[in-house]
C-alpha cells in the first residue's frame, strides 16, 4: 500500500490492515527562538542569548517529519535496525486476547539516507 505526500513512496504496510494514520510535523518557532541563559556571576541582570546551532531532527526532510502508524490483524512487521534508512518500522506491537484475532500496532518513521 502506498501512501501519497509522502518524502518517498511510503512505507510498505503489513497484511491486514485495519487503519492507518499518518502524522507530519515542522518544527515549532519556538525552536529557532529559542535562547540559552548566559549569564555569569558577574552579571547584575539575566543575559540571553541565542544558541549557535540549532538541533534538527535527524529524520526530518527540508524540516518536517513524518511518522505513519497502522493498525492490522495478524503477525506484526520485524522491527528494523538502527542503521536502516527509507521507512523503517520503530515500534511494533502484538496483542492476543481469548476469542480473538490476534492484531497490533506498527510505527514507520522515514529516515532519510546518510549522505558520505
Amino acid at each position: 500500500m502506498g501512501l501519497s505526500g509522502m518524502p518517498s513512496v511510503g512505507p510498505s504496510l503489513p497484511s491486514g490492515c485495519t487503519n492507518v494514520k499518518v502524522k507530519t510535523t515542522a518544527p515549532g518557532a519556538d525552536k529557532a527562538a529559542a535562547k540559552v541563559d548566559v549569564t555569569t556571576l558577574n552579571d547584575a541582570e539575566r543575559m540571553y542569548q541565542a544558541p549557535p546551532l540549532n538541533d534538527v531532527d535527524p529524520n526530518a526532510v527540508d524540516g518536517v517529519t513524518s511518522v505513519v502508524t497502522c493498525s492490522f490483524f495478524g503477525t506484526a512487521p520485524t522491527v528494523s535496525p538502527a542503521d536502516s534508512t527509507g521507512w523503517v518500522c520503530t515500534e511494533s506491537e502484538e496483542e492476543y486476547a481469548v476469542g480473538e484475532f490476534v492484531k497490533g500496532t506498527a510505527t514507520y518513521e522515514y529516515k532519510p539516507p546518510r549522505v558520505v
